[in-house]
């Protein structure tokens, strides 16, 4: 697919699923690496054992993203169906461990969340934990979509919470990347996604 689009400067390989469940993933990276691409994605953090980080760490992959969706076990395991929040983190430490050890300058690594209504404030914890990690970016994204829980009152990011998370990173040197927006009434606004980043879905069955 890649060799149709001779422009492309920049491959995303995240979607609807967990990309690791690919086996041929890192392939992917190392040709669109190939290619002189950026190359990035997201995981849950699952599936990351030491063979496929070691492989991570010589694909060339750009930028990983580890989605955490809060720092109390509890609230995770309960979000996350399946998911052991132990294991998780465990497996995060020893990534960022191997990634220093290789001396590899890349991929660059952060912790992504997306605020909801009963985990929104539980961001200066997730700084917290990124900090323990060895993970000095953490990224807060909001929900794209009008959902109820956007438009409830309580959802709104107070002031308060989101200074308070601003020094904490500061102090921690954990870079936040949080744009609350005007918050108040939830404006509906068209998605610019598909103007500017094409999106293909690869379906197969699984047998």
């Amino acid at each position: 697919i890649l060799d149709q689009f001779h422009n492309v400067t920049a491959l995303s390989l995240t979607g609807i699923g967990e990309p690791f469940l690919n086996k041929d993933l890192l392939k992917m990276v190392s040709y669109a690496k190939s290619k002189g691409m950026f190359v990035s994605l997201t995981n849950n953090g699952t599936l990351i054992n030491e063979r496929i980080a070691s492989g991570i760490i010589d694909s060339g992959l750009d930028d990983l993203s580890f989605s955490i969706e809060s720092a109390d076990p509890e609230t995770y395991e309960k979000i996350r169906v399946g998911a052991k929040f132990d294991q998780v983190t465990e497996n995060i430490a020893r990534f960022m461990k191997m990634k220093e050890q290789s001396g590899s300058r890349t991929p660059d690594v952060a912790m992504r969340t997306v605020s909801m209504s009963h985990t929104v404030y539980e961001i200066p914890g997730l700084i917290i934990l990124a900090h323990k990690l060895g993970v000095n970016r953490v990224m807060v994204a909001s929900l794209l979509f009008p959902f109820k829980d956007i438009q409830d009152p309580e959802f709104q990011v107070t002031k308060t919470v989101h200074n308070q998370a601003r020094e904490l990173a500061k102090q921690l040197t954990v870079k936040l990347e949080w744009d609350i927006g005007r918050r108040g009434k939830f404006i509906p606004s068209s998605c610019m996604i598909p103007y500017h980043t094409p999106y293909h879905l690869l379906s197969y069955l699984l047998s």
